[in-house]
């Protein structure tokens, strides 16, 4: 059964893109561990892309693990936007360790132990003239500018909680609500038509799709590092 983007993010979104790019980036949502010791293990998983991922059902260790036993992407644009998922787990894994946050990839069998951090996301386009689609659909229509939707989460003795959201593009990771600087319509610019005139082939914006997810990546490893750094998890004199 294909799920719908919620419409609270859904509208959390257009005011991210009404003006995220400034440049103190802020959380949208953050819970209150202090006292909490430092996170023995920090799961990455494969952010969600096509219009049927992250099963809001599922718990978030069902989701995690079943990345493992999903079927693989059948259409052009779901193959697509797997290659795309992939390059941004692979780079906020990278990006992390390189801020001093140890991580690794998806579960994969693995249980995590009390005190793991878990992190999941989905990976968005933003359409022409407004509003938001999941990636592949989006990729597939056109589109290439890419947003992301990050959830964190922390294993506690009572179970999973929620640590903090946000919303990351390739510039900052803001919470929309105080967002100043970029435009939807700005935000939208990128149609699949390249400088020439001619439409964009769908390898073209995919690749346009990585490059975005790596610069997001980036974002994302170092806004959890500040999160760290706050909870006095790490020093500020850890790496950059």
């Amino acid at each position: 059964m294909k799920m719908k983007l919620p419409a609270l993010l859904l509208a959390a979104c257009a005011a991210f893109l009404a003006g995220c790019a400034g440049n103190q980036a802020q959380i949208m949502q953050q819970a209150d561990f202090n006292g909490v010791p430092k996170p023995g293990q920090v799961f990455v998983g494969q952010f969600a892309f096509a219009v049927n991922d992250a099963n809001p059902d599922q718990s978030i260790l069902n989701r995690m693990q079943n990345q493992y036993t999903q079927t693989q992407p059948q259409t052009p644009e779901d193959q697509a936007g797997l290659a795309v998922a992939q390059t941004m787990q692979k780079s906020l894994i990278k990006n992390l360790n390189k801020e001093g946050v140890v991580a690794i990839g998806t579960l994969n069998n693995v249980v995590p132990h009390v005190g793991s951090m878990l992190i999941e996301g989905e990976l968005l386009t933003v359409k022409q003239g407004g509003g938001f689609q999941r990636l592949s659909p989006g990729l597939g229509s056109g589109q290439a500018k890419v947003v992301s939707y990050v959830n964190v989460y922390l294993v506690t003795d009572k179970g999973v909680s929620s640590f903090a959201k946000f919303y990351s593009d390739t510039k900052s990771s803001v919470q929309p609500e105080v967002a100043t600087s970029l435009t939807v319509g700005s935000a939208a610019g990128n149609s699949g038509w390249s400088a020439a005139g001619t439409v964009d082939t769908l390898t073209a914006r995919t690749q346009s799709a990585k490059s975005d997810a790596v610069l997001i990546a980036k974002q994302i490893a170092r806004k959890i590092q500040s999160l760290f750094i706050a909870e006095t998890w790490l020093s500020p004199s850890s790496p950059n």
